[in-house]
């Protein structure tokens, strides 16, 4: 933060140049002013009040009266508007309490008023405005900043791009994706975005059955004339929105646009991140494009009932299949991909991928890959398709896998058998970083992975991981045969190959509830050793093992060997 304004120009030594005559100064503050109030809405009663009041600087009123260009005068007037506008507290910078965006624009009135005049400077110092703006963890400051007029329009634009737009995030509307790739098409935001998050939210099935359901029993016992309305209502515009959405998806219209919009990104030379993610909505956040523009119809967002209007279950497959497809037919380097898939125990949709066709190749580029899933995301379909796509991804650097798992109850079988296949469709012969949190995997499965990426295998992170087997003949095996920089384990338990079921309801025994991280090659065999020592003394009943060196408190990083 501070140097952003270190390098804030001296406005004190700004001078006009000795040959520059009066009238070509107010010829050119003239033209700025015009640009500057062109797009100013003085037909909002605010910014009109803001513009012409200004009982409050006399000296400044009487530097205005000696201007003789009235758009001179307009230019400055506007600028002290801005400053009023963008006055309040928010704007201020963390580290330095004293110095805010009215500081910087003051500043520019009193270069105007003193007549110091230099476009350079002035284009410097609005570009320094916008960074100022854009620091804030919402769009509105800066998207307000950039309509405010002509001269905030471009470099305003490129900050909202850079903070705001560099990773769109939509759903399956129309709306939405016609809005992305429009996007992509600004030849301001486009060159700025790096990467699109789907949202595989849906209509919720929910509506069409209450709105049944009511209609039923008014059929059979009768309830108001108010109800039964309503309930038509719902059913009504539930029906067309899923008609919609059919429609969107079966005729592929969906993946045209999406592939479009890649299309678009890479013409611009970017290698597109692309996030499958089903995170909460936050109504004062950063909502999918196009959301409230499709639960607003409904009567259940206005109390409290976003989520009731859109589910995410069924859409998590079918949106992951939309966006590979449009990335190979766009031809679309894929950098890294990210699905979230939390929260849920069951999806009704499992789709056909052996039908869809999808060009594999642009996942050749993929490098890295961050799977965040629940046991309903790898029942559901989705870990299908995940195994038919990443033995493709053969440039894979870095896998994260995180399961939300409970490790205080037996994974059932199905879990155990999509987690290893998962796992196993990963056949980069570039593999340096595995990390796996609270995934639960047999010691054979685990043994296989580590075996096939042994030769180039770096870094392993287990944290919170119930393994179903042996973890000393785990560890004893990794120290063994595999050349690690760094091995993290913390928080691990350990199941009994013999009660494995379908259902899994054992409760795990906890193996080890401390942590080390050791990040050194050649510390890695005595730090194992020393460690696989004392675990057999605890096992054996000895109560001076010396584990206790590894504890850890809620919240603690692993105790750090190398």
């Amino acid at each position: 933060m501070d140097g952003l304004i270190s390098p804030l120009p001296d406005l004190s030594k700004i001078r006009s140049p000795p040959n520059w005559p009066v009238t070509d100064f107010q010829r050119r503050v003239t033209l700025f002013a015009h640009n500057a109030t062109s797009s100013f809405d003085l037909h909002n009663s605010r910014h009109f009040t803001l513009l012409c009041s200004f009982n409050a600087h006399p000296r400044r009123n009487n530097k205005l009266d000696n201007i003789n260009n009235p758009r001179s005068a307009l230019i400055i007037r506007t600028i002290i508007a801005q400053r009023r506008v963008f006055s309040s507290p928010i704007y201020r910078i963390p580290s330095s309490p004293k110095f805010s965006l009215s500081n910087v624009l003051d500043n520019i009135v009193n270069l105007l008023l003193n007549q110091r005049f230099c476009f350079c400077e002035i284009e410097h110092i609005i570009a320094r405005i916008c960074e100022y703006v854009a620091v804030h963890g919402h769009a509105k400051p800066i998207s307000h900043l950039r309509l405010t007029c002509k001269a905030f329009y471009a470099p305003a634009t490129k900050e909202l791009a850079q903070k705001f737009l560099s990773e769109p995030r939509v759903m399956l509307t129309r709306y939405s994706l016609k809005t992305l790739v429009k996007i992509c098409q600004h030849p301001l935001f486009g060159p700025h975005v790096r990467g699109v998050t789907f949202d595989p939210r849906r209509l919720n099935i929910a509506i069409f059955d209450q709105a049944n359901s009511i209609l039923e029993r008014g059929s059979k016992y009768g309830v108001s004339n108010k109800a039964m309305t309503q309930a038509r209502k719902e059913m009504s515009l539930y029906l067309k929105g899923f008609e919609q959405e059919q429609r969107l998806q079966q005729t592929g219209e969906a993946s045209k646009l999406v592939t479009k919009a890649f299309t678009l990104l890479r013409q611009y030379g970017n290698a597109v991140k692309m996030t499958l993610s089903r995170k909460p909505i936050d109504h004062d956040g950063f909502d999918p494009i196009g959301y409230h523009k499709a639960v607003k119809r409904f009567p259940h967002h206005d109390h409290g009932g976003w989520d009731y209007v859109m589910e995410v279950m069924k859409g998590i497959p079918s949106t992951f299949l939309i966006m590979l497809e449009a990335a190979g037919t766009s031809e679309s380097d894929i950098s890294s991909l990210e699905i979230s898939a939390w929260d849920f125990n069951y999806c009704d949709t499992y789709p056909d991928i052996s039908k869809i066709h999808i060009q594999f190749e642009a996942l050749t580029a993929l490098t890295d890959i961050d799977l965040s899933l629940g046991q309903g995301a790898l029942c559901c379909g989705l870990g299908k398709i995940l195994e038919a796509t990443l033995p493709f991804a053969n440039s894979l650097q870095k896998v994260s896998f995180t399961s939300n798992e409970d490790a205080e109850v037996q994974p059932s079988l199905e879990v155990l058998e999509s987690a290893a296949r998962v796992l196993g469709s990963v056949n980069s012969d570039e593999l340096t970083h595995l990390e796996l949190y609270s995934v639960s995997l047999r010691k054979a499965d685990l043994l296989k992975v580590l075996g096939q990426h042994k030769k180039t295998l770096k870094q392993l992170i287990l944290g919170d991981t119930p393994l179903v087997g042996s973890w000393v003949q785990l560890l004893s095996w990794i120290r063994d045969n595999l050349s690690l920089d760094k091995l993290v384990i913390n928080f691990v338990s350990e199941f009994d190959e013999q009660e494995v079921s379908q259902d899994g309801y054992t409760e795990p025994t906890p193996w080890f509830r401390g942590g080390f991280d050791i990040r050194c090659a050649t510390a890695m065999r005595p730090a194992l050793d020393k460690f696989l020592a004392q675990k057999r003394k605890e096992l054996a009943g000895d109560e001076d093992h010396g584990l206790g060196e590894y504890d850890l408190k809620y919240g603690e990083q692993p105790k750090i060997v190398e």
